[in-house]
């Protein structure tokens, strides 16, 4: 019984090892050199706003060749904000935190911040956002699959 014992332990071990040598996709040891960048709306009246389509405050994460693209819709902020993004890394992604650069108004409406990453490599990098406040709003997964520089194969 011993022996059928430790066969069964080496098989599941041998098993465990085949399904774990699966490709890691994540850019886990270094990320690429990367660049980012921020934009955002004027305040939005009422016709102009995303929310009937996305929601309040709704983020969405979307990718184009190599470069990361966040929306921040309908981001409800002081009137007088100046948003920018500061672009951080992880070990899996990036942290992107926004900052108010403005001054105080009397008065809140909702931007559109969208924050570009450019420069990425091949992979799956998990991005978390966080607002002027610090509170996490949203994190998601993205896949980069940038266009091969000599176009598709003839």
């Amino acid at each position: 019984m011993t022996k059928l014992k430790f066969l069964s332990i080496l098989m599941l071990a041998l098993i465990a090892a085949i399904i774990c040598n699966c490709k890691n996709d994540y850019p886990t040891q270094s990320l690429p050199p990367f660049s980012a960048e921020s934009i955002h709306s004027e305040c939005k009246d009422g016709t102009q706003r995303l929310e009937k389509i996305l929601g309040s405050g709704s983020i969405v994460l979307s990718t184009f060749n190599d470069t990361i693209r966040v929306l921040h819709a309908n981001a409800h902020y002081n009137c007088c904000a100046d948003i920018k993004t500061e672009v951080e890394k992880t070990n899996y992604g990036f942290d992107v935190r926004e900052k108010d650069e403005g001054f105080d108004c009397r008065c809140t409406c909702d931007f559109d911040v969208t924050t570009f990453i450019y420069g990425l490599t091949k992979g799956t990098y998990l991005v978390k956002i966080y607002d002027i406040n610090g509170n996490h709003l949203d994190q998601g997964y993205v896949i980069v699959r940038p266009k091969d520089p000599d176009g598709p194969s003839q």
